[in-house]
């Protein structure tokens, strides 16, 4: 039984030596970042709104219209 348990230990003792020999590990260089706008299949998504001109009884007013989803924004102003 004794003989057993010594053969055990050397396994046991030879494996963690061989476990713990240092490995050298070499870091890998990371290519510099890309903008995000540079990769096509980022779309960038902001309302398209635009002052539209009317002219009312001979004075000058605008309003802002989002095209995006076709809807007035805000009042008629007479234009400074």
């Amino acid at each position: 039984m004794k003989k057993i348990h010594n053969v055990y230990l050397s396994l046991f003792l030879t494996a963690v030596c061989l476990l713990s020999i240092p490995i050298a590990v070499k870091a890998q260089e990371l290519p510099p970042p890309v903008p995000a706008y540079a990769d096509s299949q980022i779309i960038p998504y902001g309302d398209d709104i635009r002052w539209v001109h009317e002219t009312f009884n001979g004075i000058l007013y605008r309003r802002q219209y989002n095209y995006t989803t076709n809807c007035w924004i805000g009042e008629w102003e007479k234009v400074p």
